[in-house]
């Protein structure tokens, strides 16, 4: 998803098996035969055996600043020309404490925590599927549905950081229909996808009010509940292609062409933003080159993507407003823009040894994400314009084991990943509202200049294959 501030984020979307975590997920040139069937469910078609699968993964941010545990469990399958494969997963999480802080008569300075007053587990649901057919003998065809009924995003809490508390709901649903050519000279795919995410975010704050009581005084507190929602919807092209450069030596090359167009008529009034009621939309796209080698006892891979990306959000007044330079605003028309632009660059790369014995194998990779944007607001009420430029890396280096029997594959890997934290807006040494990042985009106009407290994620995946026959 795409990022406006350097948030720390769990491995929260990560339900689904797969064998390339541990070498950097390179997917580019280099097959992944757990998880590209739930990319492209054409690539199903590559199914050869019954196959029961589970991949429990657990996370945690540093600083108790959030930990999930997720538990998947699926089946893929083939009969003839016809294969599908379904997986269910649940997933618990835990926010991390909170603290409010209360300004009042007698109050000063106080700081309440709470995390004692409501349960702090929320609990995910996650299913998804495909199915499709190899229509020749080269060419297969595939659809996959996947849906998510959400009680929690990672984070989103602290978007609303001085609130008491943030109760959250709602779905994502995501379409895709696959189709794969794959020849001895080259290796074609193509996906359509649409991908709805729809969230309902309500922030309680304290309120305190005076209270002429003869006895007892200023002592009132009551919660004001904010209402938000969070709507984005994606409509995407994605493209592959793949070639062997040495047939002998096991060395390929490919690339990938993706488009998004995201419509955000909904995007949530954060605190770390400066203007509300933002709606708008985006344009995304990935170029990406991969080369591989996989050529026993050795897999290797190498992918780099650029990703452009621009985005426009804006304010509408709701009422007639004079500027403040006096001319008239009517309502339904734009108070504020927003001109993102993206240069985003992805690089993985990964090696793994082959089982050792048929047993015993390792991995060791590494994936580096740079963001950069810069950022145009022109506010027609003060009225004033700004231009603001913002970048940072994310680092994360993995390690990976994995063990082979006749009856059962386990893998594991572990991933740790830096350059992020809790990002706020820095005025001089004070540091601000602390954020993070739900599942969905975060494009808001941050206030000023970022600041971080850093942190790191640390993430624990189990993959477990039980072939039937």
């Amino acid at each position: 998803g795409l990022k406006t501030v350097p948030v720390a984020t769990g491995d929260q979307g990560l339900v689904s098996p797969t064998k390339n975590l541990g070498i950097g997920g390179v997917a580019i040139a280099l097959d992944d035969p757990y998880s590209d069937p739930f990319v492209n469910p054409a690539k199903g078609v590559q199914i050869q055996k019954i196959q029961l699968f589970s991949s429990p993964t657990y996370y945690n941010i540093s600083d108790e600043n959030g930990s999930a545990l997720t538990m998947p469990l699926g089946v893929m399958v083939r009969h003839k020309n016809i294969f599908g494969g379904v997986m269910l997963s649940v997933q618990q999480m835990k926010e991390p404490p909170r603290q409010t802080f209360f300004w009042g008569p007698w109050i000063e300075n106080s700081f309440v925590d709470g995390s004692a007053l409501r349960n702090k587990q929320r609990h995910n649901f996650y299913a998804q599927g495909f199915l499709g057919k190899q229509i020749s003998e080269n060419t297969a065809l595939g659809l996959g549905i996947a849906y998510s009924g959400l009680k929690a995003v990672e984070g989103t809490e602290f978007l609303y950081a001085n609130s008491n508390s943030v109760e959250q709901s709602g779905r994502v649903w995501d379409m895709r229909l696959g189709l794969l050519s794959d020849r001895p000279a080259r290796q074609m795919e193509a996906v359509l996808f649409y991908h709805t995410y729809d969230m309902t975010q309500d922030a309680k704050y304290p309120y305190w009010w005076a209270n002429p009581d003869p006895i007892f005084g200023y002592q009132n507190f009551e919660d004001i509940t904010v209402h938000n929602r969070d709507l984005t919807r994606t409509m995407g092209l994605h493209l592959g292609y793949r070639q062997p450069i040495n047939r002998e030596t096991g060395w390929n090359i490919g690339g990938i062409f993706t488009a998004n167009y995201k419509d955000h008529p909904k995007i949530p009034n954060y605190e770390i933003m400066n203007i509300p009621r933002d709606p708008g939309n985006t344009w995304a796209f990935n170029f990406g080159v991969g080369i591989s080698r996989d050529f026993a006892p050795v897999r290797f891979g190498i992918d780099l993507i650029f990703e452009p990306v621009w985005s426009h959000t804006w304010a509408n007044a709701e009422s007639e407003m004079i500027s403040g330079i006096g001319t008239i605003i009517s309502a339904g028309n734009k108070t504020v823009e927003n001109h993102f632009e993206f240069t985003n660059w992805i690089f993985r790369m990964g090696l793994e040894q082959h089982p050792i014995n048929n047993v015993f194998g390792f991995q060791i990779g590494i994936e580096i994400l740079q963001y950069q944007y810069w950022l145009d607001q022109d506010n027609y009420v003060v009225p004033f314009s700004r231009s603001q430029r913002e970048s940072w890396m994310e680092w994360s280096p993995r390690i990976g084991l994995s063990w082979h029997f006749p009856t059962v594959e386990i893998g594991y890997t572990a991933k740790v990943t830096v350059g992020t934290g809790q990002p706020g807006l820095a005025f001089g040494n004070m540091f601000v509202s602390r954020a993070e990042f739900d599942t969905s985009d975060i494009i808001l106009a941050p206030a000023g200049s970022l600041s971080l407290q850093e942190a790191h994620v640390l993430t624990h995946h189990i993959t477990l294959a039980i072939p039937i026959n």
